[in-house]
């Protein structure tokens, strides 16, 4: 999904390992071992796709 979003598989790469505040400083790619980490990962990704910075 990530991918999709940035349209780019290096920035994806990068977002996916940078600490992100709306996943309350996680990095995402942390938290992509659980179903509940992972949905919080989809909502952010979402939002950042529909224009919403997250």
């Amino acid at each position: 999904m990530a991918e999709a979003v940035f349209e780019s598989k290096n920035i994806a790469l990068n977002w996916m390992r940078r600490e992100n505040i709306a996943l309350g400083n996680a990095k995402p790619i942390e938290l992509c071992d659980t179903d509940k980490g992972a949905a919080q990962v989809r909502r952010v990704l979402s939002a950042i796709e529909h224009g919403n910075s997250a």
